[in-house]
């Protein structure tokens, strides 16, 4: 069963972006959307520029759930090796890529990236998404497993994959794996509308963490390597897309 567990965040805002005139538009838009203090709004002009602030712990905001809006082509360190080092340091984090190139958004599936937005962005683009990352964050979705024992709850964002195994299920998170009492199908059925797509008889996976489709193998962010059915590759790769381009025109 999926429930919600509802908690207030508090929200820091950083941008990185390689164009100063785009960066300083972003800076005004999201500190006037978020009513934040400019101390609270950090940009930074490269890739690297950022990483080494993520690294020196400048993002770290008090509490403050981190939500980066980055461009997703930049030289030296691109927006999607950025966002990768973000979640690994940083978990909890949210990644948002902009870009003015449609065709680059795939890459962000690499990152885990939680919205995409166009390029120029506006009051009403940030305002759209920052809404529904408060709805996805201050009512967390976890879903109730059987787990021997006892009921135990899971974030459905931190489940990659679910395996099955007899008659039950391996769910595999990004640092432990559980077994569940429910069938795969069961899961199936439960986890479909929230981005969950079985690609295989023994394979559900969460579309969040899709790094690329390659020869009848799924590569996840986590580097695990699935195999995809052929009914399923042309099913799943359409789901993709229509995520991504749902993302995209909002």
């Amino acid at each position: 069963m999926v429930v919600r567990e509802n908690k207030n965040e508090r929200y820091m805002i950083a941008i990185c972006d390689d164009e100063p005139e785009q960066l300083e538009q972003m800076r005004c838009i999201c500190r006037d959307v978020m009513h934040l203090p400019d101390d609270m709004v950090a940009v930074y002009r490269s890739g690297i520029a950022m990483d080494e602030a993520l690294r020196s712990g400048k993002l770290d905001g008090d509490g403050a759930r981190l939500v980066a809006f980055l461009d997703i082509e930049m030289d030296g360190l691109d927006g999607v090796q950025l966002g990768r080092n973000l979640h690994e340091l940083m978990p909890d984090s949210v990644v948002v890529f902009i870009t003015a190139h449609p065709e680059y958004a795939i890459r962000g599936y690499e990152a885990r990236a939680f919205r995409y937005l166009l390029k120029p962005l506006t009051h009403d683009s940030v305002e759209k998404v920052m809404g529904e990352i408060r709805r996805e964050f201050n009512a967390n979705k976890s879903v109730m497993l059987k787990l021997p024992g006892a009921e135990g709850s899971i974030c459905l964002d931190d489940i990659v994959y679910i395996s099955a195994e007899d008659k039950y299920a391996i769910i595999y998170t990004v640092d432990r794996h559980i077994t569940a009492r429910e069938s795969l199908g069961e899961l199936e059925r439960e986890l479909e509308e929230y981005g969950f797509f079985r690609i295989h008889r023994k394979y559900l996976v969460n579309m969040r963490y899709h790094r690329e489709l390659c020869r009848g193998k799924l590569i996840l962010g986590d580097g695990n390597a699935l195999p995809v059915s052929r009914r399923r590759e042309n099913m799943y790769r359409d789901k993709i897309m229509e995520k991504m381009e749902k993302e995209l025109n909002g």
